[in-house]
Order: structure tokens, then C-alpha cells, then sequence
């Protein structure tokens, strides 16, 4: 089932509703690799954007001018590099290999971001306006939303649907006994 048929058919307006949108929501959040973000039971941290590394954190030839100078150490007239130029030869192997691994992560991260955006648009789509407000706090995370759109359902299923339950067995129960033509 696609995200758009079921952004349709399925909707989370009453505590009712919550069985159905929660497997749907599941689903999806497991579609697109987030779940482990958002499982209540066992969740992991969401990913943190990587940093960029900085060039001035590496080492500095001595002349910039001179590949065989040597390093420059940290002193009273250090000046940080600026330039990956003014690296040593280690310092500048180090940088672009930081600088690749970078790109991987911020690359994962950013793809994550996107999963994560669908999923948020999913909840606009489906949730009330009502479970909105009270629910889906702006700056919250996905795991916090669901939380919140879960205890709103959890009130169903532990006390409204059993008295729906009774309400039926009771109306069963009592269904008159239409008496006997002959008797």
C-alpha cells in the first residue's frame, strides 16, 4: 500500500482510530528506516548532523612556501592554518580523509532528514487538528509526537473498548424472547 493511498483511507480523529493509524505509521516509519528512532519499547538517539572539520585543527608547516619545513607547534606566534595548503603533508592526508568521511555522514544524515519529513507530513495529513495541538508540539521529535498520539489511543483501548465490548454483550444478552403464537 502507498503512502498516498493510505494518507487517504486512513485517519487519527478519535481514540477509535488509533489501532489502524498507529500499524499504518508503523509501517511506514519502518519503510523509510526511522523506527528505530521512534520505538517506544527500544528506542536508539536520532542522528546528530556531523561537524565539519576544521582545517586550523591540523597541523601547520613551518613555511607554507616549503613542503619540507617541517610542523609548526602551537606557541606565542602560532598562527592555525587557514589553507589546506599550509597543512603538512600528514595534516592534509588527514583532512581530506576526515573531509570524505564527512561527506558520508552528513550524506546519511541528510537522507534521514528527508525519511523524517515524509513521516512528519504523514501525521499533518492524517492526525486531527484537535490531536494536532495537544499532540504534535512544534519542535518535538517524532518519537515525542507519537508518545502523545499513543496515550490518546492507549484510553481506548483500555477502557473504551472494553465498555463498547460489555455494552454489546449485554445488548445481546437481553434480547427478548418473542412468545409463542400457539401458546
Amino acid at each position: 500500500m502507498s503512502a498516498k493511498h493510505a494518507e487517504r483511507t486512513i485517519s487519527y480523529a478519535s481514540p477509535e482510530d488509533w489501532d489502524s493509524w498507529s500499524n499504518e505509521f508503523k509501517k511506514l516509519a519502518h519503510a523509510y528506516d526511522l523506527w528505530q528512532y521512534i520505538d517506544p519499547t527500544d528506542r536508539i538517539r536520532w542522528p546528530q548532523r556531523p561537524e565539519l572539520p576544521e582545517i586550523r585543527d591540523y597541523p601547520r608547516q613551518a613555511d607554507p612556501d616549503d613542503p619540507d619545513s617541517g610542523t609548526m607547534t602551537p606557541g606565542s606566534d602560532y598562527v592555525p592554518p587557514r589553507r589546506i595548503g599550509e597543512l603538512t603533508s600528514e595534516g592534509r592526508a588527514e583532512y581530506k580523509h576526515n573531509i570524505r568521511i564527512y561527506s558520508l555522514k552528513e550524506t546519511a544524515y541528510r537522507e534521514t532528514k528527508k525519511q523524517e519529513q515524509k513521516l512528519v507530513e504523514f501525521v499533518l495529513k492524517t492526525v486531527s487538528a484537535t490531536y494536532q495541538k495537544t499532540s504534535c508540539v512544534t519542535g518535538d521529535r517524532l518519537d515525542k509526537w507519537y508518545q502523545e498520539l499513543r496515550r490518546s489511543g492507549v484510553v481506548y483501548n483500555e477502557r473504551l473498548r472494553p465498555e463498547a465490548r460489555d455494552k454489546y454483550h449485554k445488548a445481546v444478552h437481553t434480547v427478548p424472547k418473542i412468545n409463542k403464537l400457539n401458546e
